[in-house]
């Protein structure tokens, strides 16, 4: 049938029937010339199997219609060689559906010349799938016009292998779009050179996820634009290693947005070098979250200028380890500024070396917060200089704890205000040694308050010089408590001045031990006031010496109580003057006892007033000796009341000059008892006044009853009358 196959019209060959064309044989397929297979019909070729196309020549695929073209089935099509689909023109190739490009097979696909791969449209390359798309070789893909690489769908990009992706050139990279870069495989970034990197545009690097940034390499990433950079979502940002970041270039790293910065976690600013750190702007830095922050090294953070420290933020400054402020310089220090010193933590202050505090600016010792100011250990305290020890404020003092204070040395304590000083708190005052403590001048002891002055400690009292003790001032004096005043030395005792002597309370004066009495000089025994010499225990006036007795005034004397009074000695109470002893009060005179009045001289008890003689009781009339009774002037004598005279004995009434006996009253005479009167002599009967002797009592009377007969014989010279001798 081949010879009549060439005799055939075309409007024959169109005309065949496709039951005709199954049966047709390959001579008979290989006699069909070019317009023959022209004149097919869409529904000719669609019939047509893949033993009529295995049949045909590359010349006779060529013929076909591009309406023909789009009517192969899928068999037919897939059994187009290499060589019959090469054959085909760029006219005919844009025929095929995107159905039946999506069946070519992956050799014929392969096979087609870069020329034909770039026939087809973009629909088509739509169409391809992943498999086709990654059986297409690096030649091809290099030569892909960029609208064809455009229409690759995302799935079957991703299917491109790692050469495949960089047998791309430049152009094509920049040419793919954002949903197609979004989409590209780790391995595949990773598999870009230097060049494809710098070609992806801004808009494509904003749309790298973290994945793909984390897939660069540090080759790769020192190859970005600054522009490209800085597009980079946070999201992606985050993906950089510390490696990737330690390739940056300063240039790359100024150009990094505050919210990228933002974004890096502490494990990637490991990573960054002291040039790169110290590039970075202030408001990149001020970005730099808090962790991150504390992630930087010593020598990262010393870096860092003086324009960049002190725009960090006060959570940044309050998020410093110890580490960290211990790294930084003397100037690095200084850098930060006042409002961020106020913001340091104890934990931070107390990181500090000591040559950094050394150098610290005193505006910014004076800034650290009260909180801060507790976290110094006493070592560092001594390391300030004394104009920094100045600078502190009265609230940082205030703040300063015993175990603190304890560091300050004698020039530094030299050196407090007197503000800061009233400010200490009495804790930390009380830990100051004494040396510490001498090391205050009059001006700092004077401003001590009330509170801080009943807050030393006895030791730190004892071990005060002269001039640190009278520096106090009176209010200060007044406010000592007992056990304070009692530890006062005696030498310091003797050097008070005698106001503050007299502002010591009375809770204070009875501080004072008997020793400290004696020590006193006789300017500051008459200096005490009456209330104090009123506090003085009993133990106490033991100590006080007959020259200080003698200069206690005489309202101060008043105010002994009676027990101090009666444990005076005989010396003591003897070295009373006539004006001290009469101004006795009624209640001191009646608890003088009986060895006191016994040990008075004569002069002593002639100083009582009349009315003190009056108030004396029996027991002491009683403890009068008879030299002492001898030289009463009859006034004392007859003031001694009538329970007071019932204690004269026997023999101190013997004792009585007859003017003393004339002296007495009628009361006194009436309260003399029988034993008493029994005492008295002749000569003293013989002055009783008629009234006095009228005022004896009857057995008074009766047991002196021949001595006054006596004493009337003699004076009538006759014997006694019936009713005299009756008595007897």
């Amino acid at each position: 049938m081949a010879s009549l196959i060439t005799s055939f019209t075309t409007d024959q060959i169109a005309g065949l029937s496709t039951a005709t064309l199954a049966r047709l044989t390959t001579e008979d397929w290989a006699a069909f010339n070019s317009d023959q297979i022209a004149a097919l019909s869409t529904k000719q070729v669609f019939s047509l199997g893949t033993f009529a196309i295995n049949a045909l020549r590359s010349d006779q695929v060529r013929a076909f219609e591009t309406d023909d073209l789009r009517a192969l089935n899928t068999a037919a099509l897939r059994a187009l060689s290499t060589d019959k689909l090469g054959a085909l023109t760029s006219d005919q190739l844009p025929a095929f559906t995107t159905t039946q490009v999506a069946a070519f097979t992956s050799t014929q696909l392969g096979g087609l010349t870069t020329d034909d791969l770039n026939a087809f449209s973009s629909d088509q390359f739509r169409a391809l799938t992943s498999a086709q798309i990654n059986a297409l070789k690096t030649d091809q893909l290099s030569k892909l016009e960029t609208d064809d690489l455009r229409a690759i769908n995302t799935a079957a990009l991703r299917a491109l292998s790692s050469d495949q992706i960089g047998a791309l050139n430049s152009d094509q990279i920049a040419a793919l779009t954002t949903a197609q870069v979004s989409n590209l495989t780790s391995a595949q970034i990773k598999s870009l050179s230097s060049d494809d990197v710098q070609a992806l545009t801004t808009d494509q690097f904003k749309v790298l996820s973290s994945a793909q940034i984390a897939a660069m390499g540090t080759d790769q990433i020192a190859k970005i634009t600054t522009e490209d950079l800085a597009q980079i979502s946070t999201a992606a940002f985050r993906g950089l290693s510390s490696a990737q970041l330690g390739a940056l270039s300063t240039d790359q790293i100024e150009s990094l947005s505050t919210a990228q910065v933002a974004q890096l976690g502490s494990a990637q600013v490991k990573g960054l070098n002291t040039d790169q750190i110290a590039k970075l702007e202030s408001d990149d830095l001020r970005a730099l979250n808090t962790a991150a922050l504390r992630a930087l090294g010593t020598d990262q953070l010393g870096a860092l200028n003086s324009d960049q420290l002190a725009a960090m933020t006060s959570n940044q400054v309050n998020a410093l380890t110890s580490a960290q402020i211990r790294g930084l310089s003397s100037d690095d220090l200084n850098a930060f500024t006042t409002e961020q010193f106020r913001l340091m933590s104890s934990a931070q202050i107390a990181a500090l070396g000591t040559d950094q505090l050394k150098t610290l600016t005193t505006d910014d010792l004076a800034a650290i917060s009260t909180a801060g100011i507790r976290g110094l250990s006493s070592n560092q305290l001594a390391a300030l200089t004394t104009d920094e020890v100045q600078a502190l404020g009265t609230a940082q003092v205030n703040a300063l704890t015993s175990a603190q204070t304890k560091g300050l040395t004698t020039d530094q304590i030299a050196k407090l205000e007197t503000d800061d000083l009233r400010a200490l708190n009495t804790a930390s005052l009380r830990a100051l040694d004494t040396d510490q403590l001498r090391a205050l001048d009059s001006d700092q002891i004077a401003a001590l308050t009330t509170n801080q002055v009943n807050a030393l400690s006895t030791q730190q009292l004892r071990g005060l010089s002269s001039d640190d003790l009278n520096a106090l001032t009176t209010d200060q004096f007044r406010q000592m408590g007992s056990a304070q005043i009692a530890a006062l030395g005696t030498d310091q005792i003797k050097t008070l001045t005698t106001e503050d002597l007299a502002a010591i309370s009375t809770a204070g004066i009875r501080g004072l031990s008997s020793n400290q009495l004696a020590a006193l000089t006789t300017d500051e025994v008459v200096a005490l006031g009456t209330a104090q010499v009123n506090a003085l225990g009993s133990a106490q006036v033991k100590g006080l010496s007959s020259d200080q007795i003698a200069k206690l005034e005489t309202d101060d004397l008043r105010a002994i109580n009676t027990a101090a009074l009666r444990s005076l000695g005989t010396d003591q109470l003897g070295a009373l003057g006539s004006d001290q002893i009469g101004a006795l009060t009624s209640a001191q005179v009646n608890a003088l006892a009986s060895a006191q009045l016994r040990g008075l001289s004569s002069d002593d008890l002639n100083a009582f007033t009349t009315e003190q003689f009056r108030l004396m009781s029996s027991a002491q009339i009683a403890a009068l000796g008879t030299d002492q009774l001898k030289t009463l002037v009859s006034d004392d004598l007859a003031a001694i009341s009538t329970a007071g005279l019932r204690g004269l004995s026997s023999n101190q009434l013997a004792a009585l000059t007859t003017d003393q006996v004339q002296a007495l009253g009628t009361a006194q005479v009436n309260s003399l008892g029988s034993a008493q009167t029994r005492g008295l002599t002749t000569d003293q009967i013989a002055k009783l006044e008629t009234d006095d002797l009228r005022a004896l009592n009857t057995a008074a009377l009766t047991r002196t009853w021949t001595a006054i007969s006596c004493v009337r014989w003699t004076r009538t010279r006759s014997p006694p009358s019936a009713a005299a001798r009756s008595m007897r």
